[in-house]
């Protein structure tokens, strides 16, 4: 790791402030809700009054599509800030800013270098979708977050493991494994798609720890590495189901929830709720004029439009306002290639750091390929969002070069990452208005709308 530890927490925080002030600066506004923030902050106020989720015109307990747990995170802004537009967002800007923190960490262990941390949480900052995602009150966020923190946790895991096996000690107790598991369990509780990310980890788990035995010398690392697993995955599948069962308190601790007086007792009606929220999933296949499919999401072919009106105060006849869900055109549409580039440096260079975000943006991304005629949208992809950027950063590094090459070769690699960021920054700033729900004139707001399916 490199020397300049305090430093480089300044300057993570430096990156982190920076973030934050993005995401909090007119978080209020609209002063509405906007798209899913009439399900999601409504669900955040019914969990803190009653304790489960109440319909629509509150007579009764309502059926959700979602486990509790991040409109629980939503309601501790509420309860804090007041059942208001900011109350009910804080608790995503909160979270969308510290995963910035923690993505600036997590890529300078990867990379080695506190610069290229620090653009890696540069580069997300300035991304449109995770910009909009950390200003709305829905779950999304918090599922990227507890899948950040939970592949940080096994990095560190990770290195821990290697450096105990080359000075001849045994693995002993790993802590950050169980945190990673703990996180892990917080994203089901969150939304149930996290579930491809405990197997994609686990996957990643276990090839590293083959990894770290071939490392030190161990004549057989896979067996060995199997022989040691059963206790660490019994462990870890029981962290998982606890802490999802824990955040089911509320519905427990109710005897009038959705389901809570089905059959004969309470894990009865708890178990046929999951299977009408699972029928609910697999059954989606409502038309809706936003959504996209998985192949389209690294094209920014189909945003969502969260909020639009048409004020008068724009000076002009034609207003026009919007909050309009876009990642950053320059960020995303080269994240094809340097997947590329990854799948390159692992299949023939090993480097383990392009399995490592292979597997991030492939449990983001593959599970949903197979419902073509399933509902879904562009922010679906924000839990692999770390990944694509972890993806571009490690390019960045090849473009700034080792630092055993020539300061020319330096200084050119350092002019054309610096334009880079420079570009995405300037492309940010350019598209604001309408990831702010700024408002502009009509010709100003279209052109901004590069392509029709933006509309």
């Amino acid at each position: 790791m490199p020397a300049d530890r305090i430093t480089s927490w300044l300057w993570a925080a430096c990156v982190t402030a920076f973030a934050g002030i993005l995401r909090f600066t007119g978080l209020g506004s609209p002063n509405s809700k906007i798209f899913d923030e009439v399900y999601y902050a409504k669900d955040a106020h019914d969990l803190l009054r009653y304790g489960y989720e109440r319909n629509s015109d509150n007579t009764g307990p309502g059926f959700i599509a979602h486990p509790p747990l991040g409109k629980w995170l939503i309601g501790i802004g509420e309860h804090f800030s007041g059942y208001n537009a900011v109350g009910w967002r804080v608790s995503a800007a909160v979270v969308g800013t510290l995963s910035v923190l923690v993505l600036v960490r997590v890529a300078r262990r990867m990379t080695r270098s506190t610069l290229l941390g620090c653009i890696a949480g540069v580069l997300i900052s300035l991304d449109g979708l995770h910009f909009v995602q950390s200003r709305v009150a829905m779950l999304d966020i918090f599922l990227m977050w507890w899948v950040l923190v939970a592949f940080a946790c096994l990095l560190i895991d990770r290195d821990a493991l290697r450096s105990r096996l080359a000075a001849g000690r045994p693995a002993g107790l790993r802590p950050w494994r169980m945190l990673a598991a703990v996180s892990l369990g917080c994203g089901l509780a969150t939304k149930w798609s996290a579930v491809w990310y405990v197997v994609a980890f686990g996957l990643l788990a276990f090839a590293w720890d083959c990894g770290a035995r071939r490392s030190a010398g161990h004549p057989r690392p896979v067996l060995s590495t199997l022989g040691s697993s059963a206790g660490w995955a019994t462990a870890y599948a029981v962290v998982l189901v606890g802490v999802y069962t824990l955040a089911w308190i509320g519905w427990f601790d109710s005897s009038a929830a959705y389901d809570r007086a089905y059959g004969s007792n309470a894990l009865v009606g708890w178990l046929h709720y999951h299977q009408e929220i699972l029928r609910f999933h697999t059954h989606l296949t409502t038309y809706h004029r936003y959504s996209s499919l998985p192949w389209s999401w690294l094209l920014l072919a189909r945003p969502v439009a969260y909020f639009y009106s048409s004020p008068t105060d724009c000076g002009d006849p034609n207003c026009s306002r919007e909050v309009l869900a876009l990642g950053n055109p320059v960020l995303w549409w080269p994240f094809a290639g340097t997947l590329v580039v990854m799948a390159w440096r692992w299949l023939a260079r090993r480097d383990w750091r392009g399995a490592a975000v292979l597997a991030g943006v492939g449990a983001g991304f593959l599970p949903w390929l197979p419902y073509p005629h399933r509902t879904m949208f562009l922010f679906y992809a924000l839990p692999a969002l770390p990944f694509l950027v972890l993806a571009t950063t490690i390019c960045l590094g090849m473009v700034l070069g080792a630092p055993h090459a020539s300061p020319e070769r330096r200084l050119f690699g350092a002019l054309g990452v610096a334009g880079y960021v420079v570009l995405v920054a300037v492309t940010f700033a350019f598209f604001y208005p309408v990831l702010a729900g700024q408002t502009l004139t009509y010709v100003a707001w279209h052109h901004r709308m590069w392509f029709a399916t933006w509309v």
